[in-house]
């Protein structure tokens, strides 16, 4: 009989080679499902913060129209949601004003709603083309007839007959609806 012994024995070997078989299947479904909840996590996050910008877009103080009194002394009754202002006079749309950032952002529609992207000095121009997840967010807004300052101020008449007679694209202080869509990604 052999005193030796065996130090290794072939059941124990692979018994070895399936615990770490084991163990290395365990760490890869753990190290998918993180990257899975990031990526669920981001992709939430985008869009939350798209969701919350369309709705700054269409009633932030700094950036919607002003209904006024037509009485004297003139007071401003209310800001007017989902009214923009045509020109820049300050009430243009930035990235700070929407909560944006961290993100790009473009925001599109027809020629109305262009022009008051254009006016913009800075704000939502970014280039769509480099981004991997879009999320794009639609918003039906009127718009101011003339540019220039004071035109972010609407009065109460103007407002009445508006909705009196009907806000049509051709006439009227007011002129709308419009789409606009709102496009964030993050780089």
């Amino acid at each position: 009989m052999n005193k030796k012994g065996q130090i290794f024995s072939v059941d124990f070997l692979i018994s070895v080679i399936v615990i770490v078989l084991a163990i290395g299947l365990l760490l890869n479904f753990y190290e998918l499902t993180v990257h899975a909840q990031v990526e669920r996590n981001s992709a939430n996050e985008l869009k939350i913060s798209s969701e919350r910008a369309a709705d700054l877009l269409v009633s932030n103080s700094e950036i919607v129209c002003e209904l006024w009194s037509t009485e004297t002394p003139a007071q401003r009754i209310m800001y007017l949601p989902n009214c923009l202002v045509k020109a820049n006079n300050g009430k243009a749309i930035t990235k700070e004003k929407l909560g944006l950032t961290e993100f790009k952002c473009d925001v599109g529609g027809n020629s109305e709603i262009n022009a008051i992207r254009n006016a913009a000095t800075t704000g939502c121009k970014d280039n769509s083309s480099v981004a991997k997840e879009i999320i794009a967010v639609k918003r039906m807004v009127y718009v101011t007839n003339s540019g220039g300052p004071g035109n972010e101020i609407i009065l109460k008449q103007d407002y009445n007959d508006c909705i009196k007679n009907g806000c049509t694209t051709s006439s009227g202080v007011i002129r709308g609806p419009y789409e606009i869509t709102l496009k964030v990604w993050k780089t």
